[in-house]
């Protein structure tokens, strides 16, 4: 009994029933290409060194970013096998890959010695996403299938063939015999099955979550939500690696639910990584994750032009229409509800709902409210008379005001004429309500 439970243990994860099929170079034929079912194949690196020694990867610190963008690859031995990084992989995720060095990795004079590498998370953490994805599509194995192929391994010549330099690598085929698709989108399990699902037409047997109030931005829509002059339009410039991005995405989420009333006051999630969106990032200056920019309306007092000098920003400001404020508080739901409530001119609560100084009109109707209190518990004819002024004043003032404030003046009358009239029951009837 133990000998049979220490060799299962002994198996490497996914050698239990799976529903990713897993295929080598003399069978990959008999299952992608023309006639056969449309399919996602993974291509990672899996080989386990011949030794079964774990190596090391000596990175010198005085230029070790140099060193890691002068190869196209690079080779990480980790427990379990080695891996190797494309130039592009380890430049798209720089921040991540130098917290993982410090964090992981112990400094000894002018080289970095891994203590207890955990590198092999940025290549690994699909793994078992990747397992849901079969589990997903399960149910319709002839009409779509979910394949990885170990591309530095048993399936070498197929990584070859289509030109795997960097694991993971993900391409979509479509059964018709021609080149596969690059798949280029995030790498959570419902951005993964949405594309199966949208590329095959099977639907994935996940549960749909409940509808975001954070509205995802592409170069599809971008003109259209975040360029819409009448909306102020927080945009989060993010990629699906991006371990910040991810601590965010619920927060930003709940302050979307709590600006979900306020129509113009929008959130918008960018995946700026991805190869479609690059363009617009790369207008706006995107350089590291997570960036986030403002777009307010056309007749928002925060509206502004770039100067004159800064021609690049004229440039795209001519082309899209709104020049964007930088983002730079916390990232606290605090932080965006307050930063909001000040540029989108609402007055929402952390958590939703609103907070104490909604509904009110600040300068001379809270000045006449306010006045007008000073008499409620007076008697006099003097301050009668004087209340009548002031609710008189009120419906003078009710034209000058601003057609969204139009509720609350006429609010403050209503309110003004009973207190008026000594209805002061009403008064109390409201503050408890």
């Amino acid at each position: 009994m133990r000998i049979s439970l220490l060799f299962a243990a002994l198996l490497p994860l996914g050698a239990w029933a799976s529903n990713v099929l897993e295929l080598t170079e003399s069978d990959f034929d008999q299952h992608v290409g023309a006639g056969k079912p449309p399919a996602l194949v993974e291509l990672l690196g899996l080989s386990k060194t011949s030794s079964g020694v774990f190596g090391h990867v000596l990175v010198s610190t005085s230029w070790q970013y140099s060193l890691l963008t002068a190869f196209d690859l690079i080779t990480v031995t980790l427990p379990g096998g080695w891996y190797r990084l494309s130039k592009s992989q380890l430049h798209y995720s720089n921040d991540a890959f130098f917290q993982t060095l410090r964090e992981q990795w112990t400094l000894q004079g002018s080289l970095l010695l891994p203590t207890y590498v955990v590198l092999g998370q940025l290549l690994t953490n699909l793994a078992p996403i990747y397992e849901q994805l079969g589990d997903a599509f399960a149910h319709a194995k002839d009409k779509v299938s979910i394949i990885k192929v170990d591309a530095d391994g048993q399936g070498k010549s197929v990584g070859a063939k289509y030109g795997v330099s960097g694991f993971p690598t993900l391409k979509w085929f479509n059964g018709d015999g021609k080149d596969p698709e690059d798949y280029n989108g995030g790498r959570e399990l419902d951005d993964l099955a949405t594309f199966v699902s949208k590329k095959s037409g099977v639907r994935s047997n996940i549960k749909p979550p409940p509808p975001q109030a954070v509205v995802s931005g592409d170069v599809d829509n971008f003109r259209e939500v975040v360029m819409d002059p009448k909306k102020d339009v927080l945009v989060a410039f993010t990629a699906p690696w991006c371990g910040h991005c991810k601590s965010m995405k619920p927060i930003l989420e709940k302050v979307a639910q709590t600006f979900k009333p306020e129509k113009n006051c929008v959130i918008v999630n960018f995946d700026a990584d991805a190869a479609q969106n690059k363009g617009i990032a790369k207008d706006y200056s995107i350089g590291s994750y997570p960036t986030l920019k403002f777009f307010p309306r056309s007749d928002s007092p925060f509206s502004s032009s770039p100067l004159e000098a800064d021609t690049s920003s004229q440039k795209v400001f001519a082309n899209y229409g709104k020049h964007p404020i930088a983002y730079n508080q916390a990232r606290t739901e605090a932080d965006f509800v307050a930063f909001l409530n000040e540029h989108c001119g609402t007055n929402r609560a952390v958590g939703g709902g609103l907070n104490d100084l909604a509904g009110r009109l600040k300068g001379t109707w809270d000045e006449m409210a306010a006045e007008l209190m000073t008499f409620v518990t007076g008697a006099e004819k003097e301050g009668k008379a004087r209340m009548t002024e002031v609710v008189n004043l009120m419906k003078k003032e009710l034209e000058l005001v601003k057609a969204e404030e139009q509720f609350a003046a006429k609010w403050y009358i209503r309110a003004s004429e009973k207190i008026s009239n000594g209805t002061e029951e009403w008064l109390e009837k409201e503050r408890k309500r």
